[in-house]
């Protein structure tokens, strides 16, 4: 008889076993996988959707902003700790991973100007003492606010550490417990590189004056706020550091997440998930290297060609206006950071005037002083060295270390002598940065402490000087200066105005002028006795007229005095009344140099009979002949001028005047040159002409003279690189642990940029 059955057999029940794991396996390696799929493609998306939030966030901000800081190099560094190789913490300085946005100013200043810091909280209408700033609509029109909205990427527990879970005040650990790259994975809560944002005012009213807001910033040498400190976000173990970086840490909120999102990438070998380690400062392998996933830079525009701004306004009209070159040259954008000024000046003719040898390749036209000169070419013939030299303003040399130094400087560039790179092919010739900064801190001739030392000896380099300066903020080129920016190093005591200065002399005419002798008439040098004797000496048998002709065999040529006996001051020779030498000076000034329209300033004795004759007036301008009381001719650049060796002065013939080869050089002048020093200066850049009427002497006194001299000429080219903060470029790239099996994180890029629509130029 079967007996009956009361159990399983252990074969039957590993067999069971067997069949139950395999069929969980079936269902729950799909199951988990596509867990991991959902939490991974969450977490894209999450990212996507975090990452285009933020770039239209800050694109807005910086769009609706009066301003963005500078944050090139070290101004928008900053300092982070990871652990190296054998586990110490290392510093590692990041760029662009800082963005101050200046927000344009809100409400009103201050409800009481006795107690100026006390501010309306305009929800409530009612004083506010927490208010550190204005709050309300923006202020009309647009200016620059005391609030500064900054962008930075710092820990999310800048003092949290992982050595037994204590808290302290000394600087935060980083953690990734997720991709074991730089650390080993662990189950403590991760500590990760966010974004935060915060918005704070540098400076803030405390007692009825203005003061640097030390919560947040310390204060520089200069007494402003130290804005661009590195390691503003990091503790050292000290209190008040410690304290303020609490502050920040108050004051911000972050824009990415609080956890899963880190905005750091460590580089590593992809087959074996080592990170690449860098050697730190005792030389040894233990820096990760690393970079940042989210970068605030300037948009870089290259070779720009900025538009010259009207040299001469409608009803400002003037004599051979085709030869004046803007003074102003404006780019598209303002706000330049890490600028290159590239610029080619015109042809130079190895001689001048008429029938004088020129170079195969020159234009006739460019052999004369009042034509405007041809435009820049790489070589006088085509395919023949040697290459013409151009200009280039770039960050200063330090010749003894050949690399780059602080300050910006314009360079004569040879190629004939390397690229542009080379440090041998450069001669400094202005240092414009120092120029910038002694403008700015009024120091005393600003124009002439910056120029290269040697330069006002050396004629060659002067004769390729195209100087200029910048305006960064607004995004010009400037290749004006002003005359009382010229003078001798260091100021003389007595020099308090050195603007050139002529004396007018004692109210003679020629007809009772008893000062007038039998001396030569360049020894008389006043306005009213230089006239005198030129007028008495003109057409007398052997005088001026005679004796400066070609052929003294001829008859004196016809010239009425009137056209050319003046009361004038000639600038180009009138030097500084510190006795420096006019930049528009022949032999020892700038040959390119000319005077910018509508600059001067021209302060003489009043003419007109009254209670205020021999007061100092200003004069006023005319372009017509003659030139009446209080009243001045001017010439900004070179004029058409006559062949004086076959000139009449009536348009034609051969009875001209014995004149130098030489003499159409603007390089050239002979103050015992009739022809050089009375009749050409009439044709020059820097001639002045008062009234020349023969019974209206100058009142006793002075004429003083101010103007802007300026480089440039019509054909002069100009190309600019720089970076403009006022278009600011968004890189972000957003990387998400999405709490899987999985060690990658999902990762998104994305691109935006910002035009500060309020910028102020």
């Amino acid at each position: 008889m079967r007996s009956k059955r009361r159990g399983f057999t252990l074969i039957e029940l590993i067999t069971v076993m067997t069949i139950t794991a395999v069929l969980l396996t079936i269902i729950t390696v799909p199951l988990v996988q596509s867990f991991n799929l959902t939490r991974a493609a969450q977490g894209f998306a999450d990212a996507q959707d975090r990452a285009r939030t933020l770039i239209d966030r800050v694109s807005r901000e910086v769009a609706n902003s009066a301003g963005v800081r500078d944050n090139t190099g070290v101004r928008g560094a900053l300092i982070i700790r990871l652990p190296g190789r054998n586990g110490n913490q290392e510093e590692i300085q990041i760029e662009g991973i800082k963005l101050d946005v200046i927000k344009p100013a809100q409400g009103e200043e201050s409800i009481d100007p006795n107690n100026p810091g006390v501010f309306i909280d305009p929800n409530t209408g009612k004083v506010d003492p927490t208010l550190r700033a204005p709050k309300g609509q923006v202020t009309l029109p647009v200016a620059p606010g005391s609030t500064l909205v900054r962008y930075f990427v710092g820990l999310r527990q800048p003092f949290q550490v992982l050595t037994n879970g204590n808290v302290t005040d000394n600087p935060g650990t980083y953690n990734n417990p997720y991709d074991g790259i730089l650390m080993a994975r662990n189950g403590q809560r991760d500590n990760l590189y966010v974004l935060f944002r915060a918005e704070v005012q540098p400076i803030v009213w405390n007692g009825g004056q203005r003061q640097v807001n030390t919560r947040f910033f310390d204060i520089g040498p200069d007494g402003e706020p130290v804005y661009d400190d590195v390691r503003f976000f990091l503790p050292d173990g000290t209190n008040p550091k410690a304290l303020r970086v609490r502050n920040w840490l108050n004051a911000a909120t972050i824009v990415t997440e609080i956890s899963r999102f880190d905005m750091i990438q460590p580089v590593f070998d992809r087959r074996t998930r080592v990170p690449i380690y860098d050697p730190n400062a005792a030389n040894v392998l233990n820096v990760p290297r690393v970079f940042p996933l989210i970068q605030f830079a300037p948009t870089r525009m290259t070779s720009e060609p900025p538009t010259g701004m009207t040299a001469v306004r409608p009803g400002e009209e003037t004599v051979n206006s085709v030869k004046i070159g803007p003074d102003v040259y404006r780019t598209n954008f303002g706000a330049w950071t890490d600028i290159l000024i590239r610029t080619w000046p015109t042809i130079w003719p190895e001689q001048w005037g008429f029938g004088g040898r020129i170079r195969p390749s020159d234009n006739p036209s460019d052999v004369f002083a009042g034509n405007v000169r041809s435009s820049w070419r790489k070589t006088d013939q085509p395919g023949v060295l040697p290459f013409n030299p151009y200009l280039i303003m770039d960050r200063r040399q330090l010749p003894e270390q050949g690399v780059a130094g602080p300050g910006y400087s314009i360079f004569l560039y040879d190629p004939n002598l390397g690229d542009e790179r080379t440090i041998a092919a450069r001669t400094q010739l202005f240092d414009v940065s120092g120029y910038r900064r002694d403008v700015r801190n009024q120091v005393d001739y600003p124009f002439t402490r910056n120029l290269r030392t040697g330069l006002l000896n050396d004629q060659n380099l002067r004769r390729w000087a195209l100087l200029w300066s910048i305006d960064p903020r607004s995004g010009e080129v400037l290749t004006s200066f002003g005359i009382d920016e010229v003078g001798t190093v260091p100021l003389p005591p007595a020099a308090l105005d050195n603007r050139p200065v002529a004396a007018c002399g004692d109210a003679y005419t020629p007809a009772n002028d008893p000062s007038i002798g039998a001396g030569q008439w360049f020894n008389y040098t006043n306005i009213n006795q230089r006239f005198n004797k030129l007028w008495n000496t003109w057409s007398i048998p052997g005088g001026l007229l005679e004796t400066s002709r070609r052929d003294n065999s001829q008859p004196p040529i016809d010239l009425p005095r009137e056209r050319f006996a003046k009361r004038y001051i000639d600038l180009r020779r009138q030097p500084q009344a510190d006795g420096t030498p006019s930049p528009l000076d022949p032999i020892d000034g700038f040959p390119r140099a000319s005077i910018v329209p509508g600059s001067e300033v021209v302060i003489g004795p009043d003419q007109n009979p009254g209670p205020s004759y021999g007061q100092p007036v200003r004069y006023s301008r005319t372009t017509q002949r003659p030139v009446g009381p209080n009243q001045y001719l001017i010439n900004y650049v070179d004029q058409r001028e006559p062949n004086w060796a076959d000139w009449d002065g009536t348009g034609g013939g051969t009875q001209g005047f014995n004149v130098p080869a030489n003499v159409y050089d603007p390089t050239y002048y002979d103050f015992q040159s009739f022809v050089s020093s009375v009749l050409q200066p009439q044709f020059r850049a820097g001639y002045v002409e008062l009234n020349s009427r023969f019974g209206e002497p100058l009142p006793p006194g002075f004429v003083t003279v101010y103007y802007r001299f300026q480089f440039s000429e019509p054909n002069d080219a100009i190309a600019v690189d720089y970076d403009t903060r006022q278009i600011m470029s968004i890189n972000l790239t957003i990387r998400n642990y999405p709490q899987t099996t999985l060690p990658n994180p999902q990762t998104v890029t994305v691109q935006g940029s910002a035009t500060v629509r309020n910028f102020i130029r």
